[in-house]
């Protein structure tokens, strides 16, 4: 093979053969069968340690500038690393190739002078020839000397008949090429017999024995063989060849080895079966024959496999109203879970992690059904049982409250340009001297204060409570109920009583009497009052679709009356078919213990503290709390007002009555002899309506 015929064909198969990102020893074999040139199976380090035994096929260790000489004259040649094979180009820019093939680099491939130093250095050099010493250099190679190499065929050698091998050497002495080992008639150019047998089938030249020209025999018929080497190793389906040498003479013998039924050659990877239970296969790659450990237990969860990806359901799922329009929801986490999704209504809300998630701004009175989902990754995902959850009122809902608040409030309340809220004088104590009190007309004088006014002894909190007592009476007409009442009002009035105070708002006690409570929520105004502000929440409600969540109250308008007109109960109330003010009971209310106790109330506040919706219909409950102060301002001793007994026909101011000047007196004399001072309080009258109604 010329040099351009070697460089043509390693071009060719790079550009036509080669797969991209292929490892060197596959393009090398490639490249050198289409050379023509056989090479050791196996992996590199295998066919490394072959060829150095100089046993292989022709193949023969060298040093670098015997590989670059071999690969200018078209032998193959190549170098070899830890991880690299290299097939050694012609280094010679002459060399024709052929220009209709593309230029393809490759680490396989490469001129020995493109190498790094280091690389050279480290390389381990095997040519295709047969390397003959102490020749002179060959014509055009510059004075170095190298080794030359002959080819590694007789150019007319038949072939052996007892190898099918061509003949590896001819005469050394006359050059002459055997004509056929079995039948060569001696070497007629030279005196000298044939040196060498054939190198494949040791079958020695039986007529050099007889030779004309030289007396001697073959002097290579007896061999010092060393141990056979394996060069292709039986298996299963295909017969092995080793081979051995003789030590004197490198002459090689070589017989086959038998196929070998336990030789396989099993699959990298076990393939497991698609179908439940997933037993796993290792085949022979040669002869397709199973594991003997077969099948394989397949480790894990299979993916898409619903028999063996189990995941238990989420257990113990909860939906509970921790806050209005909040729900908390809950449930006891899946061992192996890596993933939950928590539908709400058939709908993902939470993609997470935890067991747990808050849901803020629903509504009330709506119904909410959960359902949790869990997820590992590789099994069907598992589904709990649904959770369904009324939103209901955890906190009262406040939907509407009149500017005066408990014990803070405005002197005129339905002023917009009120804003400033202060606590009224009727919850003020002990801060009027002598002077004050005898001034605005309240009629107070001296002997309402002492019992004698020249040694200035204050007439007792018992005489003064018996005054206040007995002028009730008489203005109720000794009603035994609100006589009861307003005894126990006037005791907690001046602090020999507590048991009716429930609470505090602003440091002020909060008075609540069951039976002034009934009084008042069974009184006609009530009545009135309260029907028909349920009759006109629920039109709002029909309205909105059963929607109560937008009635919320914000405490914060009662000092911008402008926005507060503008809330919807606010709203309603005020342009109804009537203002829709609070109840009064004064004394023309027809229970005269009410004016004594109440009169007119401060304000009220009204709260929804539960609701429920189920498809058109609505049921709820309201609470309403309405409060007024027992204590008495200025105004109440001088503005005219008719009682119950007056007998005239104009009103009488209350500052008249000893019991009423008794009772401002205890309230806010600084000098007031006492244990405790009396201290005014909030009354308050609470109690709950039920409402409920169709959605039109």
């Amino acid at each position: 093979m010329t040099s351009s015929e070697y460089k043509n064909t390693i071009e060719w198969t790079l550009s036509v053969q080669t797969q991209e990102n292929e490892d060197t020893l596959t393009t090398a074999k490639r490249i050198l069968t289409n050379l023509g040139v056989p090479f050791p199976h196996g992996t590199l380090d295998e066919a490394v340690q072959i060829l150095s035994t100089r046993n292989y096929m022709g193949w023969n260790p060298c040093n670098a500038a015997q590989a670059k000489y071999c690969a200018n004259h078209g032998y193959a040649a190549i170098g070899v690393t830890n991880n690299r094979v290299v097939i050694i180009l012609p280094e010679d820019e002459a060399v024709t190739v052929d220009n209709t093939l593309p230029k393809v680099s490759h680490a396989a491939v490469s001129k020995l002078s493109e190498l790094r130093e280091e690389e050279t250095t480290e390389m381990q050099y095997f040519v295709y020839a047969i390397l003959l010493e102490d020749l002179e250099p060959m014509q055009g190679e510059h004075d170095v000397k190298v080794m030359a190499a002959a080819t590694t065929t007789c150019s007319s050698c038949q072939g052996c008949n007892a190898c099918q091998y061509v003949c590896e050497r001819s005469c050394q002495t006359c050059n002459a090429s055997c004509q056929s080992c079995n039948t060569c008639q001696g070497c007629n150019t030279c005196q000298d017999n044939c040196q060498v047998s054939c190198q494949t089938c040791n079958v020695g030249c039986q007529s050099c024995n007889t030779c004309n020209s030289c007396q001697t025999g073959c002097q290579t018929n007896n061999h010092t063989w060393s141990e056979w080497t394996v060069v292709k190793a039986a298996t299963c389906k295909s017969t092995g060849i080793m081979r051995r040498v003789c030590k004197s003479c490198s002459a090689t013998e070589q017989q086959t080895i038998p196929i070998n039924p336990n030789a396989h050659s099993w699959a990298d990877t076990i393939t497991y079966s698609a179908t439940h239970p997933h037993n796993g296969s290792r085949k022979c790659k040669l002869c397709g024959k199973e594991h003997p450990n077969a099948p394989f237990a397949y480790s894990g969860k299979y993916p898409g496999c619903t028999a063996c990806n189990t995941l238990a359901a989420p257990t113990g799922l909860k939906a509970e109203v921790i806050a209005n329009n909040t729900v908390k929801v809950t449930w006891n986490a899946v061992s192996g879970a890596t993933r939950y999704h928590l539908l709400k209504n058939n709908k993902v809300e939470y993609d997470g992690n935890k067991n747990s998630y808050t849901f803020t701004g629903l509504t009330t009175g709506e119904t909410y059904t959960f359902i949790v989902r869990a997820f590992d990754g590789v099994s069907t995902p598992s589904i709990s049982e649904p959770c369904t959850v009324t939103v209901g009122l955890v906190e009262p809902l406040l939907i509407y409250r009149s500017r005066n608040r408990e014990v803070y409030g405005f002197l005129e309340p339905s002023s917009q340009s009120d804003v400033n809220p202060i606590i009224a004088e009727d919850l003020e104590y002990g801060m009027k001297n002598e002077e004050v009190l005898f001034t605005n007309n309240t009629l107070i004088s001296a002997s309402d204060l002492y019992t004698n006014i020249f040694s200035k002894t204050q007439i007792s909190i018992e005489n003064r409570r018996t005054t206040v007592i007995n002028f009730f009476n008489s203005q109720i007409d000794y009603d035994s109920t609100f006589s009861a009442i307003l005894a126990d009002m006037i005791d907690h009035f001046i602090g020999i009583k507590s048991n009716n105070f429930t609470g505090e708002i602003d440091s002020y006690n909060v008075y609540e009497n069951s039976d002034l409570i009934n009084a008042v929520v069974s009184h006609p105004n009530t009545t009135e009052y309260v029907n028909e502000f349920v009759s006109r929440l629920s039109t709002f409600i029909n309205n909105n679709s059963g929607v109560i969540d937008n009635l919320i109250y914000d405490e914060n308008l009662w000092i911008y009356p402008n926005q507060r007109d503008a809330h919807p109960v606010v709203n309603f109330m005020k342009n109804g078919s009537y203002f829709l003010g609070q109840p009064s009971y004064g004394f023309d209310n027809g229970v005269p213990g009410l004016a004594l106790a109440i009169d007119a109330l401060e304000g009220n506040k009204i709260e929804i503290i539960n609701f429920n919706k189920s498809g058109s219909s609505y049921s709820g409950i309201l609470r309403f709390s309405l409060y007024d102060h027992f204590g008495l301002d200025t105004s109440d001793l001088t503005d005219s007002k008719k009682y119950f007994n007056d007998k005239l026909d104009t009103g009488m101011k209350p500052g008249m009555f000893a019991g009423f000047r008794q009772w401002y007196i205890m309230q806010h004399w600084d000098q007031l002899l006492c244990t405790v001072h009396p201290k005014p309080f909030v009354t308050m009258i609470t109690f709950t309506v039920p409402f409920n109604g169709t959605l039109q």
